[in-house]
């Protein structure tokens, strides 16, 4: 089957490539630990066989005029997606990748490293939000997990390429007519974000839950009706409740996101892409109130969101300003950004990755998985979290080393706020 040159770039596309210039570097990266070392020949191959698998991977975005389509690269067998860097301790080196910056219209959409110490490897896979969200990120690594295992195993393996679907319409035509109706044209103001100096250099913290307190944590929200969500939400919000010492009784607006692939059979799209969608949460401070009856209210209204399609109302407004034309789209997110930087509000957004598989490459299993968040622009603000063999990890990229004190002292203060369960 033979790939075209040209693929539709789709609203979410269009919407997290003008957020680039903007919000944040759009950039999420997969970090995996291995039982062992991988064959980086047939793990380099792996990739350039899942940029033919999946071709909108190997394209690159051209904006032609307002109009802006995935081309495909003509230099995919120049480029080299893979590189390994043999040292002794691969913290430094990983985070200086996940941080550097690359951009849809000149780098390629996907690139790896592995970080190799004496008998391990650490693996992390970077790839552009212009392409696909945390969702799509997991769908890559699977698929690539399972052509390097086929490579492993045949180095003559080759899929066929799957054109399958990238936008919306795949959530749409499952959902009521009624529903899809109800276009969200105008997003509610921001109130605050997390305080932040202005600073430049892209950096990222992380903090992680045990097993132990992550079972701990999932007892209590089951014990409490309620999602191991809705608790980080709460956490989240009681955690800045204190850092801005909001007033009783004001509504502050958190942003949410949502796979909505959950509206897809399977909960898989047809292809690698964007499909997630944004609930936005209002709740007030209560001074002195416990962090049981902090839930109830979060629970309260996210059972509100939960009664009919949460999130086609964000995906139907996406459609509806990118259908007023790409160069509208860009100019609102711009000027959006301007007015957030003049007031210093935002969006503070929880955005949870979900559960990361136990991948397989060949003989190999994993051992340790996280996703890192996008680096925000000040004063944006997003709260990462994924999900490995019960370990959760946060991840909070930003800009300047003037905030790093703040953001880990605001980690730190939100797994204080998390509860610790009792029998």
């Amino acid at each position: 089957m033979a790939i075209p040159n040209r693929f539709k770039v789709t609203a979410q596309d269009a919407y997290n490539y003008a957020a680039s210039k903007a919000f944040a570097d759009q950039q999420l990266c997969m970090v995996l630990k291995p039982s062992g070392r991988l064959d980086e020949n047939i793990f380099a191959k792996a990739i350039r066989v899942t940029l033919d698998q999946e071709p909108v991977l190997g394209c690159r975005l051209v904006e032609n005029g307002g109009n802006p389509i995935w081309e495909r690269r003509s230099d995919l067998d120049q480029i080299k997606f893979c590189s390994v860097v043999e040292i002794g301790s691969p913290e430094q080196a990983l985070h200086a990748f996940i941080n550097k910056p690359v951009h849809a219209d000149v780098d390629p959409l996907i690139m790896t490293r592995i970080f190799r110490e004496e008998n391990e490897d650490t693996i992390c896979v970077k790839v552009n939000h212009s392409a696909c969200d945390a969702g799509g990120v997991k769908e890559y690594v699977d698929i690539l997990a399972k052509v390097y295992s086929a490579l492993w195993a045949n180095q003559q393996f080759s899929p066929q390429p799957n054109l399958g679907r990238r936008d919306q319409s795949q959530v749409f035509e499952h959902i009521k007519d009624d529903s899809r109706t109800r276009v969200l044209k105008e997003f509610p103001r921001p109130t605050w974000t997390f305080p932040q100096k202005t600073g430049s250099e892209p950096l990222h913290s992380f903090s992680v839950i045990r097993q132990g307190q992550f079972e701990g944590i999932r007892k209590y929200a089951q014990d409490k009706k309620a999602t191991v969500n809705d608790v980080l939400l709460t956490a989240l919000y009681r955690t800045l409740f204190v850092l801005n010492n909001t007033a009783d009784g004001i509504p502050m607006i958190h942003q949410v996101s949502i796979d909505l692939r959950r509206y897809c059979i399977g909960r898989k799209a047809e292809a690698i892409c964007n499909l997630s969608g944004a609930l936005y949460v209002s709740l007030e401070r209560k001074h002195d109130e416990p962090f049981e009856e902090t839930l109830e209210r979060v629970v309260k209204v996210m059972n509100r969101f939960k009664q009919d399609y949460p999130g086609i109302e964000s995906a139907a407004g996406l459609e509806y300003l990118f259908s007023q034309g790409y160069v509208k789209l860009e100019k609102y997110l711009v000027e959006s950004a301007e007015l957030c930087k003049k007031y210093n509000v935002t969006f503070p957004l929880l955005s949870n990755f979900g559960i990361i598989n136990e991948y397989r490459f060949g003989d190999l299993h994993m051992t340790k998985g996280y996703i890192t968040s996008p680096i925000m622009y000040p004063p944006g603000f997003m709260l990462g979290v994924s999900t490995f063999n019960e370990e959760m990890t946060f991840s909070i990229g930003y800009c300047g080393q003037e905030n790093t004190k703040q953001v880990d002292a605001f980690l730190e203060a939100l797994i204080t706020e998390l509860p610790k369960y009792q029998h």
